[in-house]
């Protein structure tokens, strides 16, 4: 048995294509075969006639470009209905938008990876030497905005080298005040490169660094 995946592609939020794909679905397999047709093309709204370089005009184009581009024969690959719920015993979901990808694993319910179309190469490419995912800006930021609307699971190195499992959060509801009456942590200088957030099951102030993270778990 193979490693599938689906792939959505989405015109603004809304799902409108969806591939599944019978093997090699993990993320140097297909999404880096994916990441490296987005990569090749330009996603314009309007065609040049002189038009030489490889364009995706809108989303549409691109989603029936990229049908086009990964079945050359029979078996393999099928479009699928892009309920979101499917179950099509599926290890990795690839979500395309028109400026970001999104990749997940349904059955840990986790995000593992969400950057740009480039970013998303460099993750999947076995020779990737760029920062982690969340070790860049746009990664810190999405962390921080889903930690301040979920209570999500990280996985993360410690300094000593073991691995951490936290669930964290830091919505205001589960904060809870310190002594002093107030929910910010006190008495520590910021970091830009730790993340403190509010520990569950610990019931107190925790933190990590972010290129300390491994994995990120959260409902999509």
């Amino acid at each position: 048995m193979g490693t599938r995946s689906l792939t959505y592609v989405y015109n603004g939020e809304t799902p409108i294509v969806c591939m599944y794909r019978q093997f090699d679905g993990y993320p140097t397999g297909h999404g880096l075969e994916l990441a490296e047709f987005l990569n090749k093309g330009r996603l314009v709204n309007g065609i040049n006639i002189k038009e030489q370089e490889i364009v995706f005009n809108g989303m549409g184009c691109l989603a029936a470009q990229m049908i086009a581009h990964f079945k050359q024969t029979p078996g393999g690959f099928y479009i699928h209905s892009v309920d979101m719920n499917q179950d099509c015993w599926q290890e990795y979901e690839y979500h395309v938008y028109e400026s970001r990808v999104v990749i997940t694993e349904p059955n840990q319910t986790g995000i593992i990876f969400e950057g740009t179309w480039k970013k998303f190469e460099n993750y999947c490419s076995p020779d990737k030497d760029e920062k982690p995912a969340f070790d860049t800006k746009e990664g810190k930021d999405w962390l921080l905005s889903l930690l301040k609307e979920n209570t999500i699971t990280v996985t993360f190195d410690k300094t000593d080298g073991t691995e951490r499992v936290m669930k964290c959060t830091l919505q205001d509801d589960s904060i809870k005040p310190n002594p002093s009456g107030l929910k910010a942590r006190p008495g520590r200088k910021h970091n830009p490169d730790v993340c403190s957030v509010w520990d569950i099951e610990s019931d107190g102030w925790r933190s990590f660094r972010f290129d300390s993270i491994k994995k990120v778990e959260a409902t999509l």
